[in-house]
């Protein structure tokens, strides 16, 4: 999320230049842009887990691993998008981060067990992409098929205790993928939808 946030408002003089001369239309803009996007989010993902993977040791599918965290980077961004074409300085963009991505660190399970968040502020876990994304990494890892669920009875209930603990549910995997699905969607949408009523209130 921090360079497309840092970026974007660097490039939006230049868009809305070539925006206004009809060089290109938004959706070639931003066509373009997902075009050289989405590999080097997956380049950079690759290269964070094949450290990763094996340092830790992990268990899961290193593949399905890889896309869970690619998900969860490509959302991030679409949201990062949205705001560094809501707004119009880098210093606003860097002012407005911390309020849109901690909490996602807080609801998400990552630093705090969902149970041990008060009842009253949990609902707050299911505007995270980040929860989503953490979810399906959990599902792959602490999933009851994977060795290190099946070495004893003691490694199998650890397993479905993390999962329970952080209110996951297996049979919810393709909705987790579906809502990081639609979170990249909705955003990237919404930031082209903005940039655009931008640009032509500009010119």
């Amino acid at each position: 999320a921090q360079p497309t946030m840092l970026t974007f408002p660097f490039e939006r003089p230049m868009f809305l230049r070539e925006y206004g001369t009809g060089t290109y239309s938004a959706r070639a803009y931003f066509l373009s842009k997902w075009g050289i996007e989405i590999p080097l989010a997956l380049a950079q993902t690759l290269a964070q887990y094949i450290v990763a993977y094996f340092l830790i040791d992990m268990q899961g599918d290193f593949f399905l691993l890889v896309l869970a965290a690619l998900g969860n980077g490509l959302a991030a961004s679409s949201l990062a998008l949205w705001v560094g074409c809501a707004v119009s300085d880098v210093k606003t963009v860097t002012e407005l981060a911390p309020l849109l991505f901690v909490p996602q660190l807080l609801f998400s399970g990552f630093f705090i067990r969902i149970q041990l968040v008060p009842e009253f502020l949990r609902w707050a876990q299911y505007l995270c992409a980040l929860k989503y994304s953490l979810n399906l990494v959990m599902l792959v890892e602490f999933g009851a098929s994977n060795d290190n669920c099946l070495a004893n009875d003691a490694a199998k209930a650890n397993c479905s205790s993390v999962l329970s603990s952080n209110d996951v549910d297996k049979a919810d995997w393709w909705i987790y993928m579906l809502l990081l699905v639609l979170i990249f969607c909705v955003f990237r949408l919404l930031a082209g939808v903005t940039l655009i009523a931008k640009a032509n209130k500009f010119y």
